[in-house]
């Protein structure tokens, strides 16, 4: 029986775990296009002349409730190059206004932190964050837009920031089954999903 042949278009985080794991199935050959010199995408590491050291290429980071992304970790042997950080704090900042705020939820699932108007957003309200639960429970097609209002503070802080990291594109167009899946690893695993995990020699 002949094998099948499957191409993979790009080198990037997603290709190699793709390429990985479809090269354990041992049922295909596999083969990777890339038109850079090197794996990696975006996220990558290259040496950089005038400071003389290695220089982290694109805006990455990986959180600790990213299951899929441990599991490719885990499956090139990589896993102890990964620091995780203690706690969960996610820092923001906008640069209009200059103003920072935090967001710190606590360990566990409980969400006992949205009780603490220092571990939420700056004035938000507690009910305010209900509103992301119609998107958790929403059906994978449906477009983020008809389950989540997208205009007002605690969107445009929140919301839309941790959605546009996650999905690389506007959130109101966005499947609201993509949107829901990095805020199910994140928030509703309470902090201990949100430990920032940072690579110990680079990308």
């Amino acid at each position: 029986m002949e094998r099948a042949v499957v191409h993979i278009v790009g080198a990037g985080f997603s290709g190699l775990a793709a390429a990985v794991s479809l090269s354990g199935e041992r049922t295909c050959d596999v083969i990777v296009h890339e038109s850079a010199m090197q794996a990696g995408g975006r996220r990558r590491s290259y040496l950089d002349d005038a400071a003389n050291s290695m220089i982290d290429n694109g805006n990455y980071f990986l959180l600790s409730g990213q299951a899929s992304s441990f599991e490719f970790v885990d499956s090139i042997g990589a896993r102890d190059q990964l620091e995780i950080l203690p706690g969960c704090e996610v820092t923001f900042a906008d640069m209009a206004s200059g103003q920072r705020w935090s967001l710190r939820p606590n360990e566990g699932r409980l969400p006992w932190w949205l009780l603490s108007n220092k571990r939420r957003l700056p004035h938000s309200r507690i009910r305010d964050y209900w509103a992301i639960a119609r998107l958790l429970r929403a059906k994978p097609t449906i477009a983020l837009g008809d389950v989540l209002e997208c205009s007002g503070p605690l969107y445009e802080r929140l919301w839309r920031p941790l959605l546009l990291a996650a999905l690389n594109t506007d959130p109101k167009i966005a499947a609201g089954g993509l949107a829901a899946a990095p805020l199910r690893e994140f928030l509703a695993q309470g902090g201990r999903g949100g430990h920032f995990c940072l690579p110990r020699n680079g990308l």
